[in-house]
């Protein structure tokens, strides 16, 4: 288990691979930068409290959890560049995530994603997207497009990718232009 009172110094908590199966709500984390979390199977749920205390927070890694669900908080996360969530059995994501402006790289792979955020050009900073091997991703939002600064996007896997209202019949959804930098 995390020592509240241990945490509240930390900058970096990498707790990877291990028992962790509750996150204390009353844990003080205004300084961390890192929380890295990953492969820790029996974290079902990440305290909306906690979340919107981590306002310095950097790098979020939940990939192997069984959380199923971000809370809203998450778009308070305003100085977050990485958010990895490869893996989770979440069905979506909270429409707060697209107020992360800072948000550089976004990994989905092997979750249970079923469509992604309307306003997702609002990831302004959005660099790398990865969505391998989402088999129960069905819709992308046209706004794709507009995520002028994406360098990557990584969708193979994705057989069940159809344009919203049609099923079962394959449509362009959006065009991507990717130029070099």
């Amino acid at each position: 288990m995390l020592n509240e009172n241990e945490c509240s110094r930390c900058s970096q908590i990498l707790f990877n691979n291990n028992e962790l199966c509750l996150v204390p709500e009353s844990m003080r984390v205004l300084k961390l930068c890192s929380l890295l979390i990953d492969g820790n199977k029996c974290l079902t749920k990440i305290p909306k409290r906690v979340i919107g205390r981590m306002v310095s927070l950097k790098v979020l890694d939940l990939s192997g959890t069984s959380v199923q669900s971000l809370p809203e908080s998450v778009g308070c996360l305003k100085q977050l560049r990485c958010l990895f969530l490869s893996g989770m059995p979440i069905n979506f994501l909270p429409a707060s995530l697209t107020n992360l402006g800072n948000l550089e790289i976004l990994d989905l792979s092997r979750s249970r994603i079923t469509e992604l955020p309307s306003a997702l050009h609002n990831l302004k900073s959005l660099r790398h997207l990865a969505m391998d091997k989402c088999g129960h991703l069905q819709y992308l939002p046209c706004s794709i497009s507009r995520l002028t600064s994406l360098q990557g996007l990584i969708m193979y896997g994705c057989t069940n990718l159809w344009e919203k209202g049609e099923p079962k019949k394959w449509k362009k959804v959006a065009s991507i232009s990717i130029w070099p930098t």
